[in-house]
């Protein structure tokens, strides 16, 4: 089995689904607040963007922060850390991606994100990183 996009049934999956966690000792609504908030090297940047109130907003206000130096070093870590979390914290979802069993599960879309994704989908263009730590994750799910 093959899940090839993270809508419908595997909305879940996606960074933009709401599913509350704590990290770092703060409040996140979604992993995409999360992910864009450490882009920022001003804190003041980074809490503006996890008060947002949607996941697109967050991206949004991702774009136009400075990034910090080391943030290519450390992105994939970031989003394996707070992918973990959001999975470990909402146990009705750790459950959902565990029923995915054995699935390899790519990140297809079409709006060209070929680091995190594979697009268009099901056409092995990209390097499928989320999808990749969204399956890491599962293994890691079932040994707790």
């Amino acid at each position: 089995m093959k899940i090839l996009r993270f809508d419908g049934d595997h909305r879940y999956l996606s960074n933009f689904f709401d599913a509350p966690f704590v990290w770092k000792g703060k409040q996140w609504k979604t992993t995409e607040h999360a992910y864009q908030a450490m882009k920022a090297t001003e804190e003041w940047q980074r809490e503006y963007i996890r008060n947002l109130s949607s996941a697109r907003d967050a991206k949004k206000e991702g774009k136009k922060v400075k990034i910090r130096g080391d943030w290519d070093a450390v992105k994939d870590f970031v989003m394996q850390e707070i992918v973990f979390e959001k999975f470990l914290q909402n146990k009705h979802l750790a459950k959902l991606l565990l029923e995915t069993g054995d699935a390899i599960i790519e990140e297809g879309n079409t709006w060209g994100d070929i680091y995190w994704g594979i697009c268009p989908p099901d056409s092995g263009i990209g390097e499928n990183k989320l999808g990749i730590i969204l399956m890491y994750v599962r293994e890691k799910l079932k040994g707790n």
